[in-house]
């Protein structure tokens, strides 16, 4: 394992930030009406395609090249690796919500609950679109639904192993950039096609629901959706490789100012109006703020909260939405709203950090030292 990048760690913290920023609008459904609401919403977008971006930077620039090279051990070794950073944590996780969606909830819900267990263990449960009971597969198991990004994740490490030697060519900045830039563009692609050419509609009519429905699953739970993203995280890792030295302030600043723009235009300005513009601008956005970040350090994002943030940002990811059911608030007075909201990212975060420190990680190096990784 190469070293750790703490500007990474800590936009992990950032993605991880904004995701607990947009399920405020759980935990305070009044927020939805308010100015913050658009805001909101915005975040979870951006943060969810800044974590599949990141992911493609880590898994590139950790096991890419060592996959190439030594597949036959280095194949096995990245599964055990990823298989011991994310499903303890899961399983413990999804084990909760699946005893109290059984004690809580009867009839045919029940018996969707019952059916979807199975593939929400086997980390499948976004792989496919599926509806049980009248019941959207990913959206069963209560609030363990946000479960979906881990199967997503799941997804893209099958997706990377044969991908990666597709990769296999000589880097130069030139083709790095545009391998980039096409994966950007592709993405942006996928969504227009997943609208325009009738596969949303045709999913629709074949399983009896909304277009709307399997749009937003082709678009943001499917591995496939997020694969692009992925891989044009795994051009940043490139991109890095071949500049990790710096001096490249300019050009930094640039990719930075246009991200800005970017998120801006999706959250308040609205120039670029199209149907797939939210997911479409705040990807590039995403993909273009990893890219800046590939260039050369940053005090920001290298700073001890956000590293500590980026650390923690599993544990905090999956534990937050537990204070949500704990701490919902459905009234409107203000100081009510701030100690709620204080009371949520409080808790979410020591909470994290506990898991982190007493589970995750011991789990972690168990795992890795039974299979002597």
């Amino acid at each position: 394992m190469k070293r750790m990048l703490e500007e990474m760690t800590g936009l992990r913290g950032l993605a991880a930030f904004l995701i607990c920023l947009n399920h405020t609008l759980l935990l305070i459904p009044s927020l939805k009406e308010s100015f913050l609401g658009p805001f909101l919403m915005r975040c979870g977008i951006l943060g969810m395609s800044l974590f599949f971006c990141l992911s493609g930077f880590v898994i590139y620039y950790n096991y890419g090249v060592r996959i190439q090279k030594y597949p036959k051990t280095e194949i096995v070794h990245f599964f055990v690796a990823r298989f011991a950073r994310i499903y303890p944590l899961y399983f413990v996780f999804l084990l909760g919500f699946a005893v109290f969606c059984l004690l809580r909830t009867q009839g045919t819900l029940l018996q969707a609950h019952l059916t979807a267990l199975p593939i929400f263990f086997s980390g499948m449960q976004s792989w496919f679109f599926g509806i049980i009971n009248g019941f959207q597969v990913v959206h069963l198991l209560d609030s363990a639904n946000i479960s979906w990004s881990i199967s997503t994740e799941f997804g893209l490490y099958c997706l990377f192993v044969p991908a990666v030697f597709l990769l296999k060519w000589r880097k130069t900045f030139l083709r790095v950039l545009v391998f980039s830039t096409a994966m950007v563009l592709l993405h942006i692609l996928y969504a227009y096609l997943c609208h325009a050419s009738g596969i949303a509609e045709d999913m629709a009519s074949l399983f009896s629901c909304e277009s709307g429905t399997t749009f937003f699953f082709l678009i943001n739970y499917s591995p496939l959706g997020r694969f692009l993203e992925f891989l044009a995280g795994c051009g940043a890792a490139m991109l890095f490789e071949l500049h990790s030295g710096g001096g490249h302030s300019h050009i930094r600043a640039a990719l930075l100012a246009v991200a800005l723009l970017l998120v801006l235009d999706s959250c308040t300005l609205r120039l670029f109006q199209f149907v797939t513009s939210d997911f479409s601008l705040l990807s590039m956005a995403v993909v273009l703020l990893v890219f800046a970040a590939a260039l050369g350090r940053s005090r920001f994002l290298s700073s001890r909260l956000l590293v500590f943030m980026g650390e923690v940002s599993y544990s905090v990811y999956l534990l937050h939405i537990v204070f949500v059911k704990l701490l919902c608030y459905h009234g409107e007075r203000f100081i009510s709203m701030i100690s709620t909201l204080a009371a949520f990212f409080i808790g979410s975060y020591l909470c994290g950090f506990m898991c982190y420190k007493f589970y995750e990680m011991p789990c972690r190096k168990k795992i890795r030292r039974f299979f002597m990784i």
